[in-house]
């Protein structure tokens, strides 16, 4: 073992294993450098595992710890071999970045389009790489909690920021890899409990009444960890009817035993918010409140044949109120939704020298109860602590899927090829195959070109087939999206420079989208395109001045760049969402040292989204409005010890009025003060 002193700051490397367990150094904040790794992420159908094992491909390496994730492959392979674009953003990252909702600390992530309907995350969409909000699915620990019934409420999330130790962001397809949804993305959200017991506990307040306390725990016993967090989050709001009340709870656990690994999750959220607008601004007085209900089981073996049962379950309660309070004459009341999802899969892999191969299946359940969408039931249920209200409708719908993947890696090829077997209850149980290769060539060792083809589809949500509203016509003779995808790029996995560009090309057909014929249409109606096909450029780049001088001020420059075009058969109506993408994303991030312990962080972006929205004034739907570009600018000023921080943020800092979606003005500055403490 040697160690190399630099300001206090050391730099560990390992020439060989000896049984023992280095993971405390993930607590005590050290750089580890590893040349033989037993330990890889493996990418499941449902999730993702952890396996000690030896990978003769990479003794020649010298990674960096957090160089080890995978998220593009269903077989354990290390970050420079995965031949797609994965961005990570670490720990390290989560806590310098101005942000307090995992969503806005993705609005400085590049190819990732957050659009905030309200403040702070309240309810936030994903879209990656020009899809809309169903085209993305959020996974927690490797799970999907992605919801069915619309991609509006896939951010609300049973976890604080405060408890994600890291994120993975997967762009393009992902069907072979995280099953059908996974159209244009993937987001994995991870929290790992430390090897040491500790707690922290943080709180901040600001303008607009915002208050935000956040409270996580670790406790390392024996052969267990587990992470137990929890928040309260609420403001006053920053217009009229945009107030909001959050509480979440988590846990996570992980047992390791002789024959493998247990690891369970579990997690709640209330989330209640005053709408203004944010379905149509014809009725600005709406209120929502969704409660989510999450958890999951997994089991890792050790064996040479590596099999990781999963079963995992997650139902959401949504009351919507188009009239928050004064309702008009003809409203005959709320709407109430309760979806439930379960899922159990099977997933196992076997290492044949160089060759890894894995298979197995998944059968995931969906189900809705509503008063609006699905079809009638012979008796209504009552609703769970409504009075008066029941669920007149419901549907359900059945998914499987099998899965087989084949990878090769040798000192300079990287090579992955697989198909996924899908089969749904709505496409009367026919099997479709959705097949995918990917290739990498290691040039040197800072540069590796990728390439990939991918084929991958989206079941339309319960709201795309059957929300009828004031405004709004479903369509249950929906088709499912196909598309495929392909993808030219080059990686630089690097200790002081990191970076990655890639050039993208979609051809999807039966987009789905909610549409208007003509301005003065009255109701949004959901329809398939024929083709529309997206192309674009994806770039991100570090620079890390720690690394080259420890006394640098800069501690780090990230900067980003991704650009979308769409083309589509010519058609006379107007878009709702897929063709309001965001054309040209920059995004720049940095930390730097004011004096001794004080700090400053920023995080820059500029968006100019292409599209239109309806203007709604003087009580009527008017001409169509091209949105229009804008900078967002976060800032903090911090100092912070080894066991204490107190910080004061300022998101939107140009104090810039602009527009997610159109007729919703985004919140204006907003200053927020706090405290960290960790025992």
């Amino acid at each position: 073992m040697n160690k190399n002193h630099k300001n206090n700051r050391k730099t560990i490397s390992f020439y060989r294993w000896k049984n023992k367990s280095y993971s405390v150094f993930n607590s005590i904040k050290k750089v580890v450098r590893i040349a033989v790794l037993p330990i890889a992420y493996m990418i499941t159908a449902g999730t993702q595992d952890v396996v000690a094992q030896s990978d003769t491909t990479s003794v020649d390496k010298t990674l960096e710890l957090e160089g080890v994730v995978v998220s593009a492959s269903r077989i354990p392979l290390l970050y420079p071999d995965v031949a797609r674009l994965l961005e990570i953003v670490s720990k390290e990252e989560i806590e310098l970045i101005p942000a307090s909702s995992v969503a806005d600390l993705l609005e400085f992530v590049p190819g990732v389009d957050i659009r905030q309907r309200g403040a702070k995350g309240v309810q936030s969409d994903l879209n990656i790489r020009g899809g809309s909000s169903e085209q993305s699915i959020l996974l927690l620990n490797g799970v999907n909690i992605s919801d069915p019934q619309t991609g509006h409420h896939n951010f609300n999330l049973p976890v604080n920021l405060e408890a994600i130790s890291k994120i993975e962001i997967l762009n393009g397809p992902a069907a072979r890899v995280y099953g059908p949804n996974a159209f244009s993305g993937a987001i994995n959200l991870i929290t790992i409990p430390t090897d040491t017991t500790n707690l922290s506990l943080s709180a901040s307040y600001g303008q607009h009444g915002f208050l935000n306390t956040n409270v996580v725990s670790n406790i390392a016993y024996k052969n267990s960890r587990s992470l137990i967090s929890g928040s309260f989050k609420q403001s006053d709001g920053y217009r009229e009817n945009t107030d909001f009340k959050t509480g979440n709870i988590f846990y996570f656990g992980n047992l390791k035993t002789k024959i493998g690994e247990l690891d369970v999750q579990s997690g709640y959220i209330n989330n209640s918010f005053g709408a203004n607008s944010f379905y149509t601004a014809k009725y600005p007085n709406q209120y929502e409140q969704v409660k989510t209900t999450f958890a999951s089981l997994k089991f890792q073996s050790n064996n040479s044949l590596h099999l990781t049962p999963l079963i995992y379950w997650r139902q959401n309660r949504d009351r919507f109120e188009l009239f928050r309070d004064n309702p008009a004459s003809w409203y005959s009341g709320h709407n109430y939704h309760k979806s439930e999802t379960a899922g159990a899969s099977l997933n196992s892999y076997l290492i044949f020298g160089k060759s890894k191969i894995s298979f197995g299946v998944e059968y995931r359940f969906e189900n809705i109860k509503s008063n609006v969408l699905g079809n009638e039931m012979s008796t209504p249920i009552a609703v769970q602590g409504e009075s008066n209200a029941f669920y007149t409708k419901k549907y359900q719908r059945d998914n499987y899927s099998g899965f087989l993947e084949y990878n090769l890696i040798t000192r300079k090829i990287s090579l992955s090829a697989g198909v996924m077997a899908f089969s749904n209850s709505d496409l009367n149980n026919r099997v479709e195959f959705f097949p995918g290769l990917d290739f990498s060539y290691k040039f040197s060792r800072k540069i590796y070109l990728f390439a990939s083809l991918n084929k991958t589809l989206r079941m339309p949500s319960f709201t795309d087939m059957f929300y009828q509203g004031p405004t709004n016509i479903g369509n249950p003779e929906l088709k499912p999206e196909e598309a495929i995808s392909y993808e030219l790029g080059v990686k630089m996995p690097s200790k002081i420079f990191k970076g990655d560009i890639s050039l993208f090309y979609r051809s999807g057909t039966n987009i789905i989208d909610w549409i208007k014929l003509n301005e003065n249409d009255p109701k949004w109606q959901c329809t398939n395109f024929t083709t529309v096909n997206s192309y674009g450029l994806n770039s991100s780049f570090s620079i890390s001045f720690e690394e080259i001088y420890p006394k640098n001020p800069v501690k780090y420059l990230q900067f980003g760049y991704s650009y979308i075009g769409m083309e589509k058969e010519s058609y006379d109506y107007i878009s709702n969402y897929v063709l309001d993408y965001l054309k040209h994303n920059f995004t720049l991030s940095t930390d730097i040292r004011i004096y001794k312990k004080i700090r400053t962080s920023w995080a820059i972006s500029y968006k100019d989204r292409d599209g239109e929205y309806i203007e709604y004034k003087d009580n009527n739907y008017a001409n169509a409005v091209e949105y229009k570009p804008f900078f967002l600018i976060n800032t903090s000023l911090y100092y912070q010890t080894n066991s204490w921080k107190v910080f004061m943020e300022i998101s939107n800092l140009l104090d810039k009025t602009y527009y997610d979606y159109g007729n919703l003005p985004s919140p204006g500055i907003w200053v927020n003060c706090g405290f960290k403490i960790v025992i």
